[in-house]
């Protein structure tokens, strides 16, 4: 994605939540819908970029990114976290270790273009509180 200043906080991926209950219900990843929302209210310019860029069905064909986040919310409770960052200090210094290895991909925002769909992961992990 590409902004006037290299600012992606001006967007954030959403997943519809009545879109993961159905996806409970029916453990359908068809049922889930995630789209790319404006946080400026530059509604345009998110659009411009939807259509330019094809984003929406590049995110469309990765949704499995996205499911795999909603079954890691709900497998890995913060007592696990915990437990981990307690258990294995050698092996988790630090919470983004154990952020990173919760949503397979880097956690921080300073982290964002190391590697791909890592915006896509941070925005979702988010909204389903597997990170701060």
């Amino acid at each position: 994605m590409y902004t006037t200043d290299d600012n992606l906080d001006e967007f954030i991926f959403r997943i519809d939540d009545k879109t993961i209950a159905k996806y409970w219900v029916h453990m359908d990843l068809n049922k889930v819908k995630i789209d790319l929302k404006s946080l400026t209210g530059d509604d345009d310019l998110c659009n411009n970029h939807k259509k330019i860029f094809k984003i929406s069905e590049i995110y469309e064909a990765n949704k499995d990114i996205a499911e795999e986040l909603i079954v890691k919310a709900k497998a890995n409770p913060d007592s696990y976290r915990k437990m981990l960052s307690k258990s294995f200090t050698k092996i988790f210094p630090d919470e983004s270790f154990i952020d990173r290895i919760s949503i397979g991909n880097y956690s921080k925002p300073e982290e964002t273009l190391k590697r791909p769909y890592a915006k896509y992961s941070q925005d979702i992990a988010r909204q389903l509180k597997l990170i701060k």
